[in-house]
């Protein structure tokens, strides 16, 4: 698993937690001539630079800040061009409206409030205020307004940093994404920042399979193994009919067989040494809640087209792969998605390529994974456990008259306050949630 941070500058950015007083956001620091490479560094990483929207958060930046020993930080703050009022025209990149400010009034040389507007107001740098600016951060933590395109006014001697951060949801599961990266939750194979599964439109989320990618099990030579039923070659799976090969493609040194591996070295020819097998593994489930079923799929270049069969529990989906031209056959992205119907459900992958002369050659799988999906809307259940009862009624009764902030948010139709528009979702959505 490739973090963004470690490729695209150089370091892992660090968590400014909820519970101890942060906003549960992440931040780097790297190092950033210009306002404009900042910026370009930023992007490249999946974030932004920073934006800050209080005292706190302006504390934290800053001790990040002073452990680099440079001149500037660079922060996301611009004023549009051809301003010619200094404190006119600003925002924040990420079209957050600018709510906290704190700029420098240079030991009482300018106004408090407002950007000096210099020192780059000499020749042979032009009017400061007729070019792109760019806020940065001084090192007792005040702002000053910087031209964008230049070295701190031009001075390359100028040592300057850019504080990089990641706030961004894309799976809308309440944390950062760039965490789930760095934790190993989430993969962010490309190093682009964002997690794969929101890259290709896939859901995202914990896997509950064991050795999707096969990665797991005894290290073998280039080519393939021959696992029947019984073996214990592929850990966490079971091979529950005829046999399958364990495939193991590690340019430089291994040769394709028709395929390299989507995710890592290994992949899994479901046609092994006999006519199509199968693969399988069970995991816990919720009764009424919705998965999905993600997997790469090719086929063995052998063979003109592979024939997989997905089961979950008793359900059963089928995906076919034709093979192209190219040398080596290129993955397509699978998905399936089904209702748990038990507490444990067993997931199979199974290769229906059966008769001569297809039964040599068939479907080939990687990077298999099994993800729980958003469940639906449900007001009413202020403690997030799929029922409206009692509990949630008690929350909202003890947080009556207040704005819900609490262990629970009680404020369920956000108008401010806990008051009987809530009691009435509550009763209304009483039972357990669909």
């Amino acid at each position: 698993m490739l973090t963004t941070a470690q490729s695209a500058i150089g370091q892992t950015g660090v968590e400014w937690p909820v519970a101890e007083g942060g906003n549960g956001h992440w931040y780097a620091t790297t190092d950033a001539p210009t306002g404009d490479a900042a910026m370009a560094l930023a992007s490249a990483a999946g974030g932004h630079l920073a934006t800050i929207s209080s005292a706190s958060e302006n504390a934290h930046v800053k001790s990040l800040f002073l452990a680099t020993g440079k001149q500037w930080a660079w922060l996301g703050l611009r004023q549009k061009p051809g301003q010619k009022s200094p404190s006119a025209g600003w925002y924040w990149t990420t079209g957050e409206p600018p709510s906290y400010l704190n700029w420098s009034d240079h030991n009482g040389a300018f106004p408090s409030g407002a950007p000096d507007d210099s020192p780059c107001a000499l020749p042979p740098w032009g009017i400061e205020n007729d070019q792109a600016n760019q806020g940065v951060m001084q090192f007792d933590g005040r702002w000053d307004d910087l031209e964008t395109g230049m070295p701190t006014c031009g001075s390359p001697a100028w040592n300057n940093t850019a504080v990089i951060e990641w706030d961004a949801d894309c799976n809308a599961d309440g944390i950062v994404d760039y965490g789930q990266i760095v934790r190993g939750d989430l993969t962010d194979i490309n190093a682009n920042g964002i997690p794969d599964c929101c890259d290709e439109g896939i859901p995202c989320g914990a896997n509950l399979l064991t050795n999707g990618s096969f990665e797991n099990g005894p290290a073998q030579v280039c080519g393939w193994i021959c696992v029947g039923v019984g073996a214990t070659d592929i850990p966490g799976w079971s091979v529950t009919l005829h046999s399958v090969d364990r495939q193991r493609t590690a340019p430089p040194d291994c040769m394709p067989e028709g395929w390299l591996a989507s995710d890592g070295e290994y992949s899994i020819d479901l046609n092994g040494c006999s006519v199509g097998g199968r693969i399988d593994q069970a995991i816990s489930t919720v009764v009424g809640r919705r998965y999905a079923i993600v997997l790469q799929l090719t086929v063995n270049a052998g063979w003109s087209r592979g024939d997989l069969r997905v089961h979950a529990g008793a359900q059963a989906f089928d995906f076919s792969v034709l093979r192209t031209k190219a040398p080596i056959q290129p993955w397509t992205r699978k998905v399936a998605e089904f209702v748990a119907t038990s507490a444990t459900t067993t997931i199979g992958l199974e290769s229906l390529n059966r008769e001569y002369p297809a039964q040599w050659a068939g479907p080939v799988i990687d990077d298999v994974r099994v993800v729980e999906l958003p469940q639906a809307a449900c007001p009413g259940d202020v403690t997030g456990d799929r029922r409206v009862d009692g509990v949630d009624l008690a929350a909202v009764l003890g947080a009556w008259g207040t704005n819900g902030t609490g262990q629970f948010d009680t404020d369920i139709d956000n108008d401010g306050t806990v008051n009987g528009v809530d009691l009435a979702t509550i009763l209304g959505a009483w039972g357990a949630c669909p």
